[in-house]
């Protein structure tokens, strides 16, 4: 059998737009790079991605296979009424464990830019 299973976020910039946010338009993205850790290594599993607006409402699953460490991205794209204002979140699960989740702030682009203004 496979051992616990857990799902490891790397947050970086380009996917999470880092501790600033995504600023909130319709050609928004969000995106995770992840990998999954479990042994034995050589085996490939599936998982379940679910996206969660800040309502609480699942808005996309995707099934997808992983293996061992295998680096991966998970992308919604924000269209039309998606554009939500506040904290999305992203979920992991196997055979319907949840291994790991992030979030990530969705906020205006005058907030967006505000911040990126007071780094400069």
């Amino acid at each position: 059998g496979l051992s616990e299973i857990e799902a490891n976020l790397v947050k970086h910039r380009i996917f999470t737009g880092d501790r600033e946010g995504v600023p909130a338009d319709k050609e928004a993205m969000l995106a995770v790079l992840y990998t999954v850790n479990y042994m034995p290594g050589s085996q490939e599993i599936s998982i379940l991605v679910k996206w969660i607006n800040p309502d609480g409402k699942v808005v996309h699953t995707e099934s997808v296979a992983t293996g061992y460490l295998r680096r991966q991205v998970a992308s919604y794209h924000l269209a039309g009424s998606d554009v939500a204002l506040g904290r999305w979140r992203v979920e992991f699960y196997f055979q319907k464990s949840r291994i790991g989740s992030q979030e990530i702030s969705v906020i205006t682009p005058e907030r967006f830019q505000s911040r990126l203004d007071r780094l400069e």
